[in-house]
């Protein structure tokens, strides 16, 4: 799982919820995804089930930027059996930006 800082305090229930929602949508992905993409990073925004894959995370995150730009939650992480420990939690800082721009 991976996390997009925004210097924002995201209290720890939301990061919780999110991350499940998030690893729940990438197990039915999992298919699709592995083994074919291992090691590379996908990025689910967790309100549409809508993803992306690249080579590295921020890549990926750029995609999903493009296409959903800071309008819901983003959940990413690396693909395959081991993910990325070193990048933990959820990118939920977006959808406080989102809502603080209203």
């Amino acid at each position: 799982m991976a996390i997009l800082q925004a210097n924002l305090p995201i209290p720890e229930e939301y990061r919780r919820e999110l991350g499940e929602r998030g690893q729940a949508i990438y197990e039915k992905l999992k298919p699709k995804l592995e083994p074919e993409f291992n090691n590379q990073y996908v990025v689910i925004h967790v309100d549409t089930e809508e993803y992306v894959v690249a080579t590295a995370f921020t890549a990926a995150n750029r995609a999903m930027m493009t296409r959903r730009p800071i309008d819901g939650r983003l959940f990413g992480r690396k693909i395959g059996p081991e993910p990325d420990n070193d990048r933990v939690a959820q990118i939920a800082a977006m959808e406080i930006l989102a809502e603080r721009r209203k």
